[in-house]
């Protein structure tokens, strides 16, 4: 039987599926990848990316017409980093990117993500895309209001051990608010377990910081993991805050990067949203990443409108490189479209003595993250989170006077 290859018209009416009155997005979206290759072969993977992100047809069969001019992205500009490394930029048409963060995610990192010499590094948005990200619903300045902490580090630690049931959870949450810390996230993979049921922990945890809060005259924002079940994630959002959580902790890893944006223009969820870095590790992991550590865990939480971002910082057990942690700090707190920065929270590892380093590096607009250490240096959980506490601020005095900056500390 002859090979049947049927006549295929690629006019713009015929492709249609919005109608004449629909809204198109004007502009492009530059996208900024790294590509690992020689320069034979930047090319040839630059084209693949134009076309395999777009039309997912060759070039050949497309021919010149309207997909080829309106629709398939463009190589822009390209530089080379090293004998085996270019900088790549491709231009894709923004109404490829319209229908939301997720068409946008698609458009420039869908397939490539199979290809091993291809990493996003960045992503440009035309005015017409930025409108559609509403950004976090209160953002570094927001979360300080709430905190009453108008300058300086803040302290955060994870509440844990997983398989704790929720009155020991929650004993070991009014030592930690007790003991000064301000943000207490629980740790990632505590969630909807039976050992501690999400409703009662919630619940009990939340007492427990507001009652040693009050006491001890601290603020402390308990942040309760809410995945789980995709159905019924508003349904436990609403339920923290209903028991007085000071905000919900997500990962986008496995329920999506969505559900941070879903939650994030909530209207009738009025606390912060944090979203964790978990799961997401394998997507920027050495030797051949998809997305950089700044695009995963600085600009896509910050297009999805989180709050706050948990992430590893440098010199503890997943070392991310001192250069990657302070790109993605730039890119959190670099607002898009004019919309609310978002906080980083950094540890994974983070010790006392590394307090100034963190501190150096980070900067006034960060979350220190210390878990570990609180539970095995020598003293009392209550009187390790004070230690911290007392170390980070002096961690900041210090750097003040290194650089003059003589502005108030909150």
């Amino acid at each position: 039987m002859e090979n049947y290859r049927p006549e295929i018209s690629f006019a713009r009416d015929a492709l249609s599926v919005c109608g004449p009155d629909a809204a198109v997005e004007h502009g492009q979206v530059i996208a900024h990848y790294k590509l690992r290759c020689t320069s034979e072969q930047v090319g040839a993977i630059a084209s693949a990316l134009c076309f395999e992100h777009t039309v997912e047809l060759s070039p050949s069969l497309i021919g010149a017409g309207y997909l080829a001019t309106e629709i398939a992205g463009r190589t822009g500009d390209v530089s080379q980093i090293d004998a085996t490394t270019f900088a790549c930029e491709i231009r894709y048409p923004a109404a490829a990117a319209s229908g939301g963060l997720t068409t946008l995610l698609t458009l420039v990192m869908g397939n490539a993500g199979f290809f091993p010499e291809v990493e996003l590094t960045g992503l440009d948005l035309p005015e017409s895309l930025q409108k559609a990200f509403l950004g976090p619903k209160f953002g570094i300045e927001g979360l300080r209001q709430n905190l009453g902490r108008l300058e300086g580090p803040i302290t955060g630690t994870a509440l844990k051990p997983l398989g704790a049931s929720a009155t020991e959870l929650a004993a070991i949450a009014g030592q930690m608010a007790e003991g000064g810390i301000e943000i207490l996230k629980e740790d990632d993979g505590i969630s909807t377990q039976a050992y501690a049921p999400f409703a009662e922990r919630v619940a009990r945890c939340s007492a427990a910081v507001r009652e040693a809060a009050d006491r001890s005259n601290n603020t402390c924002l308990y942040f309760p993991n809410i995945t789980g079940p995709q159905e019924t994630l508003i349904d436990r959002a609403m339920f923290a805050q209903d028991a007085g959580a000071g905000g919900v902790e997500l990962l986008p890893g496995p329920m999506g990067l969505d559900s941070v944006r879903m939650l994030a223009e909530l209207p009738d969820l009025k606390i912060p949203v944090a979203v964790h870095s978990a799961w997401t590790g394998g997507m920027c992991r050495p030797p051949n990443p998809a997305l950089s550590y700044a695009v995963a865990f600085g600009l896509l939480p910050r297009l999805a409108g989180a709050d706050i971002s948990i992430m590893p910082g440098f010199g503890g057990r997943f070392g991310l490189p001192k250069n990657a942690c302070r790109e993605t700090a730039d890119i959190l707190g670099s607002p898009i479209g004019g919309t609310s920065s978002t906080l980083p929270m950094v540890g994974g590892g983070l010790t006392f003595d590394r307090i100034d380093e963190y501190v150096s590096l980070y900067g006034n607009d960060v979350i220190l993250l210390i878990s570990g250490a609180l539970f095995e240096a020598d003293g009392t959980l209550i009187e390790n989170c004070r230690e911290f506490v007392r170390r980070t601020r002096l961690a900041t005095r210090n750097l003040k006077y290194a650089t003059g900056d003589s502005r108030r500390e909150g």
